[in-house]
């Protein structure tokens, strides 16, 4: 069992991957306080039901290192490995209800056949429509883009005053 890929599964964006790292985090403070064969019981209540059933698995299949030490590594690596998950930054006139998101992200995990977290951000300025970016890349797909760039073009000598 490979602990990211259980993590990410339904993993779609940013705000849910900062809860895991808070779990994540929560565990490498509880891996000092607890002896290795209670470690998941001394998680109870502490982080997420879903997190919490997973360390127990990994546990269970010997994948979470018994010393304190080795198991702070773990869990630092575990931590670093969901930070450098790619990104794409999106920009949308509405807040998006859960079911939007989820559609979003599937089509781009369908697309690409890998996870991008999506941070996403309201903005009401650009209308209707959305802006994406991603690897440094920026792509303006809003309204308010287009709406601009007709009015630019209508405008170009100044206003008229031919009424």
């Amino acid at each position: 069992m490979d602990a990211v890929t259980e993590l990410t599964k339904n993993l779609a964006t940013v705000e849910g991957l900062n809860l895991i790292l808070a779990d994540i985090a929560e565990a490498e403070r509880y891996s000092y306080d607890s002896e290795a064969k209670d470690f998941s019981r001394s998680l109870k209540g502490k982080v997420s039901n879903a997190f919490e059933e997973l360390v127990r698995k990994l546990e269970k299949e010997r994948i979470i290192p018994a010393s304190l030490e080795e198991r702070s590594d773990y869990f630092a690596e575990l931590k670093s490995q969901l930070q450098s998950l790619p990104k794409i930054e999106i920009e949308l006139a509405f807040s998006p209800r859960e079911e939007f998101i989820n559609k979003i992200s599937r089509f781009i995990r369908e697309s690409t056949n890998s996870v991008q977290v999506l941070d996403i951000k309201v903005k009401p300025s650009i209308l209707a429509g959305a802006t994406f970016g991603y690897n440094g890349q920026y792509k303006d797909y809003s309204f308010s883009s287009r709406l601009a760039d007709v009015l630019k073009q209508k405008y170009a000598g100044g206003l008229r005053e031919d009424v």
